[in-house]
């Protein structure tokens, strides 16, 4: 049970923050000096490899073995190695099932959680191709292909392809690392009734690599069958079994199907039998609202649920693939789609739980007996997770780092109202709702467009879909419905040929701190700015076009001077902020924060105090 405690508190900490690695390091090391427990140790030896692997060996493609196209759309190609998926730009001249040989540049996916749209099929990052060369074709993964690809979850089954992600429940249920487990399982219990042998179960693994390839459902139940054959102990084999899943897939520590499946199979080392599957059921909710911040209490209480309609889903995917017939599948899936509709906004738990609190109610639910100083206990951690989440009586204006785009939100005194001015492009909406779970969001009371560029605008459409949504203000002559915040709009009855120009232009007033707002406005738009408004007093401007030299006057910087500056962007893109632009802030001596470097933003403004919030770390204004 020790080293089952390490294994959580140690991963835990590394999933919140990858800086800790030297920390969880040391603290291995010294705990392999002072066990007594020769198994123990091996454990403990083995994590501290394991870190040493997230910390420092990365997944690359190798550019002299072939790929295997499993995916081709007219945005991107998937690109498939040893197990691994690589993005790649669209090629409309190649087709699902041809193997190929790539020379190019590789960019890896960063490891975080904001990531995990990518990483639930385990992409690992993106391949700029420079040469290509067709060298053969897998006729399986054309026909696979050919028979599933009118059905989502069919070609998630047989392929792995990506899946939509907003639809958490549906991807919980036809996760590789659940499905194929659970249908092997069922195998493995039916010839237990005819046959005595493990040499059967050998064999039906054996056809289901052959038909799916190497995969992370596969490649677990392989590595199981390997510890037993080794005769690895039954208590440490399930530690092992996932630290090993972790060597050969490490961005799987920032998905929930890997925490799961780990609390499921080391359930037995971690607790004891009484009250086990109630601590289980708790520690999962735990788990969720230190990854995802985000529980469905439904989902979790019955994940056993989850299991079996995993397994109707893998028998109707294959009854598709043979005779042809998606009728069931779409069923199955409709039905899925309406269950996860229902249960979204009911016993629905939203806000990001503290590393520190978290590991508390961790530590309580592994060592308390009890079971009603457990509960006592787990419920005023509750209370007190909650006061953390809603009980903020300041405002607070957060800068959102949704890449190449813009987005903030504005949340008044105990979450009275809140606001969204712009909503970043459609391929960041995960990132976007990640952040709004993050803080507690479930409904919004008005979004502020500025105007209708894709990556100010892209995700109106999914946020209607999923929250519930008061107003939406896009034009000059709407104002927006509020109590809490005083906005002043500008430039109301002036209009421009060109659209970024004619984006919507206003303050945020709060505490009498001003909060400019300009779009993707041009350097003449903010002259004309101070022409109507020469007294312009602000105390954090996000610069306009993000960072673009098309934005960002040295006369307009000079006169409104601002105390902050925020840019939203990433560099990668477009190059975005501009050398120029940066030195011109950099002349004023204006304290300047980039999404791409602090992540989100947060101004905190309450009556004891005012602060800048970033990357865990707090930084006080003088008032």
């Amino acid at each position: 049970m020790f080293v089952a405690i390490h294994l959580f508190l140690s991963s835990i900490l590394y999933l919140y923050n990858p800086s800790y690695f030297w920390l969880l390091l040391f603290l291995q090391c010294f705990i392999v000096i002072i066990e007594k427990r020769r198994k123990n140790t091996i454990v403990i030896l083995f994590l501290v490899l394991l870190n040493l692997r997230l910390q420092y060996i990365e997944i690359k493609p190798i550019f002299s073995q072939p790929m295997l196209v499993t995916n081709s759309t007219s945005k991107s190609t998937t690109l498939r190695q040893w197990g691994h998926n690589y993005i790649a730009d669209a090629n409309p001249q190649l087709m699902v099932g041809d193997i190929v040989l790539i020379q190019g540049n590789f960019d890896a996916t960063k490891m975080n959680s904001e990531n995990a749209s990518l990483l639930m099929s385990h992409y690992v990052g993106r391949i700029s191709v420079k040469s290509l060369t067709t060298i053969g074709k897998s006729y399986k993964t054309s026909w696979l292909y050919s028979v599933t690809k009118d059905s989502k979850i069919s070609s998630k089954v047989f392929l792995n392809h990506s899946f939509d992600n907003n639809n958490e429940l549906l991807s919980l249920v036809v996760s590789s690392g659940l499905m194929i487990t659970v249908f092997y399982s069922f195998i493995k219990r039916l010839t237990s009734l005819f046959f005595e042998k493990q040499t059967i179960n050998h064999i039906v693994l054996l056809m289901l690599l052959l038909i799916f390839g190497l995969s992370f459902g596969l490649i677990r139940i392989l590595l199981k069958e390997i510890l037993k054959l080794a005769k690895v102990p039954r208590k440490i084999s399930p530690l092992l079994e996932m630290s090993l899943v972790l060597m050969i897939y490490p961005t799987a520590i920032f998905t929930l199907v890997f925490w799961l499946i780990t609390v499921f199979k080391t359930q037995n080392l971690l607790f004891e039998k009484k009250h086990r599957t109630i601590k289980r059921s708790l520690l999962i909710i735990v788990l969720q609202l230190m990854i995802n911040y985000k529980v469905n209490l439904a989902t979790t209480l019955f994940f056993s649920f989850l299991r079996s309609t995993s397994l109707i889903v893998f028998f109707l995917s294959s009854l598709e693939v043979i005779f042809h017939s998606s009728f069931p599948i779409t069923i199955m899936e409709s039905f899925l789609i309406w269950l996860n509709q229902f249960l979204s906004n009911r016993f629905l738990i939203v806000g990001k739980l503290n590393v520190g609190l978290g590991l508390i109610m961790v530590f309580v639910l592994l060592k308390e007996k009890e079971l009603k100083k457990m509960i006592l206990s787990f419920s005023l951690f509750l209370l007190v997770y909650y006061f953390l989440i809603y009980g903020n009586g300041g405002y607070r204006v957060i800068y959102l780092d949704v890449k190449q785009g813009d987005s903030t939100l504005l949340i008044s005194p105990y979450m009275n109202e809140v606001f969204l001015i712009d909503t970043g492009k459609e391929s960041e909406y995960f990132s976007l709702k990640k952040a709004l779970n993050q803080y507690g969001i479930q409904k919004i009371n008005g979004i502020i467009i500025t105007h209708y560029d894709h990556d100010h605008s892209g995700n109106i459409e999914n946020l209607l879909n999923d929250y519930q949504v008061g107003q939406i203000v896009d034009q000059k002559n709407l104002i927006i419905d509020t109590d809490d915040f005083n906005i002043q709009y500008y430039l109301k009855e002036v209009f421009f040929e060109n659209d970024n120009d004619n984006s919507l232009v206003f303050e945020i007033l709060i505490n009498e701190l001003s909060f400019l707002f300009t779009g993707d406005a041009s350097k003449e738009v903010e002259r004309q700015l101070l022409n109507e408004n020469p007294s312009l007093d602000v105390f954090v401007h996000k610069l306009g076009h993000h960072g673009s030299r098309t934005s960002t006057d040295d006369y307009f910087i000079g006169k409104i001077l601002p105390s902050f500056v925020v840019i939203s962007s990433d560099p990668s893109a477009y190059g975005h902020p501009h050398k120029e632009v940066l030195q011109t802030i950099l002349d004023y001596n204006i304290k300047t924060f980039e999404t791409s470097k602090h992540h989100h933003i947060e101004f905190r403004l309450n009556k004891l105090y005012h602060a800048v919030v970033i990357e865990k770390q707090i930084l006080f204004i003088e008032r």
